[in-house]
């Protein structure tokens, strides 16, 4: 069945309609699974007239992967690049040297530092863990690599019934929830589900089991099996996560005891920053920054309306319906101002995005996910996995330029004095928090009709050092609120 055609979506077979329809591409497709059928029952009678093939046995020893793959991820990728770090940071840690380290830019070589600290720990654990001479441990999330052990029937075997038998024990420490193990098909990111087992006995005498599994010629081969998890990936990466803080492995340890620790609890405290630091305030809070962002790439549009209509006062109107498509921009290599002073080409977008977007490129300094950095990185993918990159590696680099001018204000070369300026206009900041609180208390938005009541609540603010606290004393005792 999962060999047929999808049925849904546009040319798929309609039985809705007043008549029945069928695409000419999606006949072809179950004419061509017609002939793969008749190609297997074919052959199947071929072979019912050759004599049987002996049976044979194909054993895997799954502790030499596991521990060629973990070992050669901790000496090589995580050890390697770290030790490679250090020498950078040894002679300077100057940004125009990464490369002769052998990193594409200094963020990489302060990354793979970081790396090493967080897994490093957590690798070697798992290659000193108990048995590991004997079997490979299956971890609980794809972050930690060794998470699936996989079965395959060779590609000269024929088409026929085949039986995968493993030898499996569990923790004896760990919850009978999950003491589990799920079977199932890998392809791309899906993981489908074919059966599940339950693991009873421990590691020192494991349990056999036996899966009768049948193989077409067009079927899979491969069947993979790990630790049963929840279906939905959120909530497995964060009880992984809650296990690997449980056990302490990964997290802190082998850091660096001169650098600061980690700010750990739920309790506001005072923190020790650096005179330069961009940190302090909302507009160096990585939270803030996130949303302007949608998880890779910074969004100076939202961030400058953000400031706009939260810290100035001024929110800009919507967007008109006509906007046009920067996605006729794809593929191109450009930076993101030069990809946004496209819209100010356009009359129906320059009135807005003059104010809005000189302001989101004062905080281009900070990444998707509120770092800071001096450059801005396109992408590509590149899978060469001996001596050299794997995944996602730089492609082309652009200057962070963070100068700008408020439209009708005053110019700032940097975050910082854009921060300043920002923190000038602090009347403008005060009148927007009191009308959000009062539009909060009273349960409407606010209209013309308090204005007045408004700017004595502003007044009575200043008057007071502007205080959160003496404002809602303030707005409570309006007539409005006691009559709402």
């Amino acid at each position: 069945m999962s060999s047929l055609p999808d049925d849904a979506g546009a040319g798929g077979y309609d039985t809705f309609g007043s008549a029945l329809f069928m695409s000419s591409d999606q006949f072809e497709q179950y004419l061509a699974v017609g002939r793969r059928a008749a190609a297997g029952v074919i052959d199947r009678w071929r072979r019912a007239a050759e004599p049987l093939p002996s049976s044979s046995t194909v054993r895997t020893e799954v502790e030499i992967a596991a521990r060629r793959q973990m070992g050669g991820l901790l000496n090589g990728y995580f050890l390697g690049g770290y030790r490679k770090a250090r020498e950078w940071e040894a002679a300077g840690a100057d940004p125009a040297r990464a490369k002769d380290f052998g990193f594409p830019d200094e963020h990489e070589a302060t990354f793979r530092i970081r790396a090493y600290e967080q897994s490093g720990p957590y690798l070697g654990q798992y290659l000193a863990l108990p048995k590991s001479e004997e079997g490979a441990w299956l971890t609980y999330h794809t972050a930690n690599y060794h998470h699936t052990e996989t079965i395959t029937i060779p590609a000269e075997a024929p088409p026929g019934r085949y039986v995968l038998r493993l030898r499996v024990g569990g923790n004896e420490k760990v919850p009978v929830s999950r003491r589990f193990l799920e079977m199932g098909i890998v392809s791309a990111d899906d993981f489908r589900r074919l059966g599940v087992f339950q693991v009873t006995d421990p590691v020192q005498r494991p349990q056999t089991i036996e899966v009768p599994v049948t193989i077409t010629p067009d079927g899979p081969r491969a069947f993979s099996f790990r630790e049963k998890r929840h279906a939905d990936a959120a909530a497995a990466s964060f009880q992984n996560a809650l296990a690997r803080a449980t056990n302490g492995v990964g997290l802190d340890d082998g850091a660096d005891p001169a650098k600061p620790k980690p700010i750990t609890g739920d309790r506001f405290r005072m923190v020790p920053l650096p005179s330069a630091s961009p940190r302090g305030g909302l507009l160096g809070m990585a939270a803030i920054l996130g949303m302007g962002s949608n998880g890779e790439r910074t969004s100076p549009v939202e961030r400058g309306a953000w400031v706009l209509r939260k810290l100035l006062n001024d929110p800009p109107p919507p967007a008109p319906p006509n906007v046009p498509q920067l996605s006729r921009l794809d593929g191109r290599k450009i930076s993101a101002r030069e990809r946004l002073l496209v819209h100010q080409e356009e009359p129906q977008c320059a009135q807005c995005h003059r104010a809005i977007d000189p302001v989101g490129f004062g905080l281009e300094n900070f990444d998707a996910a509120g770092r800071w950095r001096t450059e801005d990185h396109l992408y590509r993918m590149n899978f060469v996995m001996k001596n050299g990159p794997h995944g996602k590696v730089v492609d082309v680099s652009f200057p962070i330029d963070p100068a700008g001018a408020f439209h009708g204000g005053p110019a700032f070369a940097d975050f910082f004095e854009l921060r300043t300026a920002i923190a000038a206009q602090g009347d403008d900041f005060l009148r927007g928090l009191v009308e959000n609180l009062f539009a909060y208390a009273i349960g409407r938005p606010v209209s013309f009709a308090d204005a007045e009541v408004i700017d004595g609540l502003v007044a009575r603010a200043v008057a007071d050092g502007g205080g959160l606290a003496s404002i809602v004393e303030a707005i409570v005792t309006t007539p409005e609120f006691r009559t709402r």
